[in-house]
């Protein structure tokens, strides 16, 4: 039931995990993927608005699974759709902390949001731009995870902190909302990596500032925070137009390499045709594609996301030692004469659990790097 949260907020003024070999797909329209082995997973999403009714985008599911134990409950910290306390004026100095008494503030059901956004379980009247609302959740902890998955849907951008700290900014830039989130970007999960140094045993909490373009667009928002999965790394990362000579249109490519610069194996390919243009990567890999989660070139600029089992091209796990993840793209004929396009380069090791978040880099925003 969607719930108005206008005399709520006067009232209170008043008195003071993907299937291994499957795509884990979210948001209304997506590519089809060939996966061509089963030791990844991937989704993606339009960047394109849709036509008609759409489905609502369903709650992230946790990576811990669903023990009949309860264990999975354990890793789940903060479950989507959750009950969190909003205000839409600016707080006070201290409101990020755990300790901040936000019992004045309205309660409310996420998904919540302004006018005009869909599928929300709470409508929040608000004329403030660029941060529409301020939303804070507590919850406890037994015993802090190596490192954590923030599940986000915002529309459209929002700034995370944890206990005081920030730890993710997705589609912000100078402190304003980006234009090229568009489509289902604003109605799926991104996946963000966090560092559980930044997690306590006790009580713990989680600050959100929603940002919208203007004072009159609507804006979603909702969060699902667990502890990782053993096991797999995740790769998550979105494109960004450069303007080139087919415009939105790119081609692409994700691939691991050690850090002698071996090729290890592709991740995720998207260039059915002008493949060639993919310079640095087709010189790693010698074309290779057969070990890839691939798809056709794509008609605008999107967000990758998959999991990975850290096995090399041929299934064998890798070693323990130094790697790095690349990624490429381009909107020109690279190899013929043009410029090359943006490249991405993400260093890690295998042996060393280590959670990276790049919110921006030069083509690429919402990049995170999971490695167990």
């Amino acid at each position: 039931m969607r719930l108005q949260l206008t005399t709520l907020l006067l009232v209170l003024a008043s008195v003071g995990c993907a299937p291994s070999g499957g795509l884990e797909i979210a948001g209304a329209a997506t590519d089809a993927f060939d996966v061509a082995d089963t030791t990844m997973s991937g989704e993606t999403s339009t960047g394109s608005a849709g036509s008609g009714d759409q489905p609502a985008p369903a709650p992230p599911s946790t990576s811990a699974g669903d023990d009949s134990d309860g264990s999975a409950d354990d890793l789940l910290l903060v479950p989507a759709r959750a009950s969190w306390r909003v205000s839409t004026d600016a707080p006070p100095a201290g409101w990020r902390e755990a300790g901040f008494d936000d019992s004045a503030w309205a309660e409310a059901t996420a998904p919540l949001g302004g006018a005009g956004a869909s599928d929300l379980e709470t409508e929040v009247t608000s004329t403030a731009a660029p941060i529409a609302v301020y939303a804070r959740t507590t919850f406890a902890v037994t015993t802090p995870p190596t490192s954590a998955l923030l599940h986000l849907r915002r529309a459209d951008a929002a700034a995370i902190y944890l206990n005081g700290a920030a730890v993710v900014s997705s589609n912000l830039v100078d402190g304003a909302a980006e234009v090229e989130a568009a489509g289902d970007e604003g109605r799926r999960y991104l996946r963000f990596a966090i560092d559980g140094a930044g997690l306590h045993a006790g009580d713990n909490a989680i600050a959100v500032e929603v940002y919208r373009r203007g004072a009159g667009d609507p804006f979603a928002f909702d969060l699902q925070l667990e502890a990782a999965a053993p096991g797999e790394a995740y790769v998550q990362l979105r494109t960004r137009t450069y303007d080139g000579k087919y415009g939105d249109r790119n081609v692409g490519a994700i691939w691991v390499e050690r850090g002698d610069g071996a090729y290890v194996r592709t991740l995720a390919l998207w260039a059915a045709v002008r493949r060639e243009h993919l310079v640095r990567w087709r010189a790693a890999s010698g074309d290779a594609s057969a070990d890839a989660i691939t798809s056709a070139t794509r008609g605008g600029h999107r967000t990758t996301a998959l999991t990975w089992e850290l096995v090399d091209a041929l299934g064998a796990p890798l070693e323990p030692g130094d790697y790095r993840l690349r990624a490429e793209f381009t909107e020109e004929n690279s190899n013929k004469g043009a410029p090359l396009g943006p490249l991405l380069e993400v260093p890690f090791v295998v042996g060393e659990a280590a959670a990276t978040t790049i919110p921006a880099a030069p083509g690429f925003r919402d990049v995170t790097v999971l490695t167990p």
